[in-house]
This record gives C-alpha cells, structure tokens and sequence, in this order.
C-alpha cells in the first residue's frame, strides 16, 4: 500500500477518492473536479493506475484494504464488500502475533463496530444468519446483531478540567 499513494497524498485522500470513483461508477457520473483527489478518483475510475489496481484487486489485502471496501460499501450499498470483510473477520488467537491477525482482528472490530452503527450492516449481518451463507462465522455473526445498538446520545464528549 504505502507504495501506491503519491508523495503529498493521504489515506485520507486516497478513502475519498475511492467513494468519488464508486458513486461515479455506480451512478454513470463525470469526475470533474481538477483537484488532486478528484484525478485520484478519475484513476480508480478508469482501471489503469497502480491505484486503481490496488483498489481493484482483493488478493493484496491489509489494513487499507479494509477501509477500500468500507469506503466502497458506504459509497455503493453494494453488500459484496460487507461479504469481503465478513470473509476476513477473526478473532485474535491465543500463540499467535498480532501482527499475523491484524487483517483478521480489525475486520472483525469494524464490522461488529459497524453493527451497531449501521441499520444496513446489521440487517446483512442478520440475513446472513438467517441464511446460513457464512456458516464458520455464526457465533460471531450472533454476537454482532447482539451487540447493544451506539447512538449519538451514548456517545459522549471528552469535558474540560
């Protein structure tokens, strides 16, 4: 990953550029903006770019990788990314190094996370038991449709001293 981004440019950027690129797919949509993360996008778009096929290509996949398919699932709606996430998604095992597991463990944090924050997340979650489409995942699955629900009003503000 850390190959594929220019000098002067940003994950942050790159997420941006990549919803921009998916909702011009999905929607037939012009990129026109001349920016920086606008020409990203146009890249991505276009298929060509060893940006593009980073984010095209789900065998290379690490920590970004996950935040491309988020990115793309909150740009499209398309469940297919929540399918690619859902795929990754382990619990850390005791033996083995973080290191090794940091793809598994931060699938699963995000999409539990995601599940309690997002109405669509969790009624794919809740389809997917419902389905039995992923069954080696059906005690996660349960545990993520169980989590208690987040919402603004639990969320609370760090207060001064």
């Amino acid at each position: 990953m850390a190959g594929v981004l220019r000098k002067n440019s940003s994950r942050a950027d790159m997420y941006t550029a990549v919803i921009i690129a998916k909702i011009s797919q999905r929607y037939h949509w012009d990129i026109i903006g001349k920016g920086k993360v606008s020409g990203m996008a146009r890249e991505i778009a276009k298929g060509d770019s060893r940006l593009a096929k980073y984010v095209q290509d789900d065998q290379l996949v690490d920590l970004s990788k996950l935040d491309v398919w988020w990115s793309s699932f909150f740009a499209t709606g398309e469940t297919s990314y929540l399918t690619k996430i859902l795929r990754y998604a382990e619990p850390l095992q005791p033996g083995k190094h973080a290191y090794d597991l940091a793809v598994a463990w931060a699938a699963a944090w995000s999409f539990k996370s995601n599940c309690q924050q997002h109405k669509a997340v969790a009624a794919f979650a809740r389809k997917c038991l419902d389905t039995s489409a992923f069954p080696p995942k059906k005690n996660f699955l349960k545990e993520c449709v169980a989590a208690p629900k987040r919402s603004s009003a639990t969320v609370r503000s760090p207060t001064k001293s």
